[in-house]
């Protein structure tokens, strides 16, 4: 190997001579041997020892330096020089620095030989960083850093064919805020920006991880739900985001407060592409507005779908074992299909509401009940379902807030549809571990 020559690239660059375990095979063997074993470095210049925070190298497999979740990338490419033609990959390294991206171009050796490839090495993770900046400000919103349109239309082109795949329902929620052209007139753009960060930060706080919340410019707003149940769920949400953008909000020269007319749309009911929903959740974002703002509606066909009520009611299916627990479940339901049975227009909103805070309290002293069981058992799940219960809660508490504004179909079949999904999801686990432990 001593008669190789040293090839000297600029002092930003750095290069290794390789070999395989192999020292004498013909090209077709060494082609199976690059596929399946690390190559050497013989020799290597003073850049490459840097760049890899290395200072003896040789004698190491080039692998070592290389991230596991790149190193296969790594192994194809060097087939690929094996074969006699030049190719390039870019990779993390493994340093203990953290991860640096290094491009890597292999070429044969300049002697010929099947056995000695050429590799160049280049830092290039200002080059990479650059490039997501660039990205970022193409599909992000630079003021509050949510998906801007472009990022939004590719989500929810996914998250549409997902959906029809799959034949579930979608919600779009159009969000435009309340009272925010005042603050910018009163107190400038500088609150106004203020404002804007901190609505977006809520608006992130009360969704899924697998929801997008977007910004279309000004202070409109789009939420994707890409799996949803009912439509009730799209409805808690947006009760749950009227409450949370409300609250006042600390600017560096006032306080000030917003509030946020919502517009719903379902797939498939209201559309099948963007364009469509995003039309349809217009539409109803403006009936909001024109039903006095801070509320929210849905598009005339899928409201037209909330007149309907085909959930179920209480069932022996549903009993867990537990006296006090299936007692109380089983009252649960009653009250929510006395609900149903009683439309506002008859009964008033003022009592619509009141008797939405009676379900309240009622499930409140439920589920300490519960816990209080679940505590006693030593079930391990408690936390969780204390999480669950703060939830539904916080989640009843809107609806009471948005009574006057909501389809009497609609809550009960949110409440009826969560307590059969908690009891079959949360309950009946807990239930096992009081009756084993005789606490209920």
């Amino acid at each position: 190997m001593s008669g190789l020559p040293r090839i000297q690239p600029p002092v930003s660059h750095a290069s290794a001579l390789c070999k395989t375990f192999a020292e004498a095979v013909c090209a077709s063997e060494l082609l199976a041997c690059c596929a399946a074993q690390a190559l050497v470095v013989i020799t290597a210049n003073e850049a490459f020892s840097r760049l890899f925070h290395c200072r003896q190298p040789q004698g190491r497999s080039i692998l070592d330096f290389i991230a596991v979740e790149d190193r296969a990338q790594v192994r194809d490419v060097l087939t690929s020089a094996v074969r006699g033609r030049v190719a390039s990959v870019t990779f993390r390294t493994a340093t203990d620095d953290g991860a640096i991206f290094v491009e890597m171009r292999a070429t044969k050796s300049p002697l010929g030989t099947a056995m000695v490839d050429f590799l160049g090495f280049i830092d290039v993770s200002k080059r990479i960083e650059n490039e997501r900046r660039l990205l970022a400000l193409a599909q992000y919103d630079p003021l509050t850093d949510l998906p801007n349109r472009l990022l939004l239309q590719d989500r929810l082109r996914i998250a549409l064919a997902t959906a029809e795949r799959g034949k579930h329902m979608l919600a779009l929620l159009l969000v435009d805020l309340d009272g925010f052209k005042g603050i910018n007139d009163k107190h400038g753009h500088i609150a106004g920006d203020a404002v804007l960060r901190q609505v977006a930060r809520r608006l992130s706080a009360s969704i899924r991880e697998i929801d997008t919340v977007a910004r279309l410019g000004g202070d409109e707003f789009v939420i994707v739900l890409p799996d949803i149940r009912q439509p009730a769920d799209a409805a808690v949400l947006a009760a749950r985001i009227i409450n949370a953008v409300g609250l006042p909000i600390a600017t560096s020269s006032c306080t000030v407060t917003v509030g946020a007319s919502i517009g719903i749309a379902l797939y498939p009911d209201d559309g099948a592409n963007t364009d469509m929903l995003v039309g349809c959740a217009d539409g109803a974002m403006y009936a909001a507005k024109r039903g006095g703002k801070n509320c929210f509606v849905f598009a005339d066909s899928s409201a037209r779908e909330m007149l309907r009520d085909d959930s179920p009611g209480w069932s022996p299916a549903f009993e867990l074992g537990v006296p006090q627990m299936d007692r109380e479940h089983a009252e649960l339901f009653a009250r929510t299909k006395a609900l149903a049975h009683t439309t506002r227009v008859r009964a008033g909103v003022g009592w619509w509401r009141g008797e939405l805070q009676n379900v309240l309290r009622l499930a409140a002293r439920h589920f300490g009940a519960e816990e209080r069981m679940m505590a006693a058992s030593s079930f391990d799940g408690l936390a969780a379902h204390r999480k669950e219960h703060w939830r539904l809660l916080a989640d009843l508490q809107a609806l009471a807030d948005h009574a006057d504004k909501m389809a009497a179909t609609l809550i009960t079949r949110y409440l009826r549809n969560w307590l059969i999904v908690h009891i079959e999801n949360y309950d009946k686990a807990a239930a096992a571990c009081i009756r084993q432990a005789g606490a209920g």
